[in-house]
């Protein structure tokens, strides 16, 4: 099987990875969980978030915080523990959106009651709603663009088919549609960022103001991204 290095970009977001320290501890978690369980557990702590939310912010924040460590937990453990896969690769990407998509419905619904409530909000409220809007129809044409549904189920049942180093990922036509690059992970950082921004101050004008620009710029970054894996699909 072909294989292929990281590039710069993402081999500097890894670089916390070779700490041996940490290296021996990635080991330890990856033999009491998968990397798959670990992207599994994105979605119920996105949704404990947005519920823990409904009693306090802090709390909330605190819990979708939690949540997206998972985002680079799953991937590291999957390196250290040399069972990189194409299957969760894709369980890697479904996961974080889904994991974003639920705190982002949340939050629009919040704010649009907001608009209602409170109309000076309004130009603060309108920022984030739009922004939070585009970077969730980003996610869901960077998801599509890895594979029909039938394409993408297919994947996530089939067996393991890990790669033999943990600096290295299975490679292929259809690995290349679904692994993520730099801007996707750089989309990643800057949308979960914006999200526990507005997550901890809800109501705060240029919190929401910020956010909502931060959003809006993950989902530039989301289209590049989606951009680019098509052009090294296609081999160009």
């Amino acid at each position: 099987m072909a294989m292929q290095a990281p590039s710069v970009g993402t081999s500097f977001l890894r670089s916390w990875e070779r700490i041996p320290l940490i290296q021996k501890g990635l080991r330890v978690v990856g033999s009491v969980l998968s990397a798959k369980s670990i992207s599994l557990s994105r979605v119920p702590l996105s949704a404990a978030a947005v519920i823990l939310d409904q009693m306090s912010h802090t709390a909330g924040a605190v819990t979708y915080a939690v949540s997206c460590t998972t985002d680079a937990l799953d991937g590291a453990v999957a390196r250290a523990t040399n069972t990189v896969s194409k299957s969760g690769m894709l369980y890697d990407t479904l996961c974080d959106k889904l994991g974003n998509l639920i705190p982002l419905t949340y939050q629009i619904a919040l704010k649009i009651q907001l608009l209602l409530s409170q109309p000076d909000t309004t130009g603060a409220a309108g920022v984030f709603i739009a922004g939070a809007a585009s970077s969730m129809a980003c996610n869901v044409v960077s998801q599509a663009q890895r594979g029909a549904p039938r394409e993408q189920f297919r994947t996530l049942t089939e067996g393991e088919d890990p790669s033999d180093g943990a600096e290295h990922m299975p490679q292929g036509e259809n690995v290349r549609k679904i692994q993520a690059n730099i801007w996707g992970k750089s989309k990643q950082i800057i949308e979960c960022l914006s999200l526990l921004a507005v997550m901890g101050k809800p109501d705060n004008p240029v919190v929401m103001t910020t956010a909502g620009i931060g959003l809006f710029l993950s989902s530039l970054l989301t289209l590049k991204g989606t951009c680019e894996r098509a052009r090294v699909a296609e081999g160009h």
